[in-house]
């Protein structure tokens, strides 16, 4: 199961691609940040948290777009993750694969119908938010529609007022690559 976890989230991280190359196909840069467990610890727990969000993009014709069943990645901020989102997914330079201990301790949703996303049950802490707007699981032309990354950093507070720490998340454009 450990290893099927780490499959989909590479395949979800390398992108979406019609022409069946694999994450492990594409040759990738050297990590320079090592992989610290003990910067994983505080979020190994159950927290009250949540991270709700809404993934819309400007689709071609000018209208805003919210799209359904794309996979929204969460992964808290560490050293290791801040050189994968840094370099890869705003960057867009290919690394190699994951250390799979940090791969496990991403979580991965899809947005419903609406184009709505949740994370539920995070201790406090910072995170990465990611998701990837897909043509080809849209089914449009991807001429029209490019492959592009959106993300950004959020916070879950320690405390709120009403005892709950929900944060809603705005997602930014942060890489575009034409096909």
């Amino acid at each position: 199961m450990k290893k099927l976890f780490t499959l989909v989230l590479l395949a979800l991280i390398s992108g979406c691609s019609d022409d069946g190359a694999q994450p492990f196909d594409r040759a990738g840069a050297k990590r320079t940040a090592a992989f610290k467990a003990e910067q994983y610890k505080p979020y190994a727990v159950k927290g009250n948290g949540r991270i709700t969000g809404d993934f819309c993009i400007d689709a071609p014709d000018g209208q805003r777009r919210c799209l359904p069943d794309q996979a929204v990645l969460l992964n808290p901020v560490t050293d290791y993750s801040t050189e994968w989102f840094v370099r890869y997914w705003t960057g867009g330079e290919m690394l190699d694969p994951p250390n799979g201990e940090a791969a496990r301790r991403s979580r991965m949703v899809r947005t419903n119908k609406r184009g709505r996303f949740a994370f539920t049950g995070l201790p406090a802490g910072e995170y990465y938010v990611g998701a990837v707007a897909c043509p080809f699981a849209q089914g449009d032309d991807p001429a029209g529609f490019p492959y592009q990354r959106w993300g950004a950093r959020v916070t879950v507070p320690d405390e709120a007022p009403d005892g709950r720490r929900a944060v809603t998340v705005v997602l930014e454009k942060l890489f575009e690559q034409a096909e």
